[in-house]
């Protein structure tokens, strides 16, 4: 088990290596402008750049592969006053930015970060590290293909929230393990067979 602890601890490190060393994304306006230019540089695989109304329509959605530096140019103009929403999606956090499209240009007014849990798997064992920097209540569950709960816990103000399941000698089924953190839930399936 110290061996687990050990190997949750370097993947925690890896983890906060991984956060520091990213580039911002970066959204440069114009004065008296309309329009915007995106910059996400070296973003990893599986990212999603959605621009939404203040409805949560979506107006565009692109799918980023890794490696290559991403820019893009948004023209407003035709859109109606009010708020939109940028969000930028990874597998280790989401970025939103509040935008305000008035009648002669438009703003950054907000921006909100959450972090997402990561998944590693690993021999039969699934390791998860959360990085909880506004310390929120999180809740981790571990429950059967019946969603019977097997495990919960409830995980009051740390800032870095680790957990190894072992699923090695567990009965042939399909186990989901859920973290609710926040407004937000996530939710990661181990089949046994």
């Amino acid at each position: 088990m110290k061996n687990y602890l050990k190997l949750v601890t370097l993947s925690t490190l890896l983890f906060f290596a991984l956060i520091t060393e990213a580039k911002e994304p970066k959204i440069v306006t114009e004065i008296d402008s309309k329009s915007m230019v995106f910059e996400l540089e070296a973003p990893s695989k599986g990212t999603s750049v959605k621009l939404y109304d203040n409805q949560g329509n979506i107006i565009y959605f692109e799918s980023v592969s890794g490696g290559e530096a991403f820019a893009k140019r948004f023209d407003l103009n035709k859109l109606e006053l009010g708020n939109y929403y940028l969000k930028v999606d990874d597998s280790v956090k989401e970025i939103t930015y509040t935008l305000l499209l008035n009648a002669t240009d438009v703003a950054v007014i907000g921006r909100n970060e959450n972090h997402k849990p990561v998944f590693v798997r690993e021999e039969g064992k699934l390791l998860m590290n959360l990085l909880n920097l506004e310390g929120n209540a999180v809740t981790v569950s571990v429950l059967d293909g019946e969603n019977r709960t097997l495990f919960s816990q409830n995980i009051d103000g740390n800032t870095v929230i680790e957990k190894a399941f072992n699923f090695e000698n567990a009965l042939k089924d399909s186990y989901t393990v859920v973290v609710k953190y926040g407004k937000d839930t996530f939710y990661e399936t181990v089949v046994v067979e």
